[in-house]
């Protein structure tokens, strides 16, 4: 059932979620979420009177290097129909309080800001241009690997004769002992303060380690692999064929969510009989093509096993 509208507490690992249909409950809003990572606490924020969803929630996350990755691979993606929307979620106050829930940030005026100390946060990007009127929001944008600060970040204005002019006079302002780098924000994504890194769009895949250190990754016992980027007409008949030559397949599986979220790629689970096939599936199909889409491979989480095995 869909959450109450009580307060809601924001952590560093929480995302908004926005443009739900109204059919996508609690329940189904962690169920989506936990097919990128664990989940510490999911929630759909229901009217106060009716219960009745009000079309966004809430996802928190254990660490931010997963909620950022959540970000980017599931902006956009159609649950029920419609394009979910995800920025971080912010507490209802403040300098750099505001949820942006109502409003998209693609249409807003947003600067790239370049040569941040790795002590800029967004509650200090966003007091550094608190004196702009129409100052809507402020993005850190972060290293998928790490989770630290890239060094660079976004600043949103409603109006844009307040971007011009933060273009005009914020250049070289001093900020933590470095002098800013104002430029036009360039890209669709520009606006959340995300690269592109790991997005279905992309071509480009992360880098793999060796076998050895791939079977470290997770329980010994662990025998799933995750596998994304895969076409949305793609049939389980043909990745079981695109993995058979690594060895024994227990099974493979096309959750029901990763259709109903599907734009043109999708992403399944494969089950092999023993923890050194699956690696060495993940090492040598990592980055490859299956049906012309380049795959990206980890491991699948063993808590997705009794739900999809």
């Amino acid at each position: 059932m869909s959450g109450g509208s009580g307060i809601y507490q924001p952590s560093g690992m929480s995302l908004y979620v926005g443009n739900l249909d109204p059919r996508v409950c609690t329940e189904l809003l962690q169920e989506i979420f936990e097919l990128i990572g664990p989940v510490k606490l999911a929630k759909v924020v229901g009217d106060r009177n009716t219960g009745r969803s009000l079309g966004f929630g809430f996802v928190d996350f254990y660490d931010r290097p997963t909620a950022i990755r959540a970000m980017e691979l599931m902006h956009g993606r159609r649950v029920y129909g419609q394009e979910i929307r995800i920025d971080w979620a912010h507490a209802g106050a403040g300098a750099a309080g505001r949820i942006l829930q109502d409003e998209d940030l693609a249409n807003m005026h947003t600067i790239f800001v370049g040569n941040l100390g790795p002590d800029v946060d967004e509650e200090k990007l966003m007091k550094a241009f608190s004196s702009f009127s129409s100052v809507a929001g402020a993005k850190i944008s972060k290293d998928v690997e790490t989770g630290l600060p890239a060094g660079y970040g976004f600043v949103s204005f409603r109006e844009k004769k307040d971007a011009d002019l933060a273009m005009q006079t914020m250049t070289g302002y001093i900020l933590s002992g470095r002098a800013l780098r104002i430029d036009w924000a360039r890209g669709k994504n520009a606006a959340r303060g995300v690269s592109t890194f790991g997005s279905f769009s992309s071509s480009t895949v992360t880098p793999k380690p060796d076998i050895q250190t791939i079977m470290k990754q997770t329980d010994p016992l662990n025998v799933s692999v995750y596998v994304r980027g895969l076409p949305s007409d793609i049939d389980v008949a043909a990745i079981r064929e695109s993995f058979r030559g690594f060895g024994d397949i227990e099974d493979v599986k096309i959750p029901d969510a990763a259709r109903m979220t599907a734009q043109d790629r999708i992403y399944a689970f494969v089950k092999f009989k023993s923890h050194e096939v699956a690696a060495r599936a993940i090492h040598d199909m990592h980055g490859k093509e299956i049906a012309g889409c380049v795959v990206q491979c980890e491991w699948g989480r063993e808590g997705l096993k009794s739900r999809y095995f």
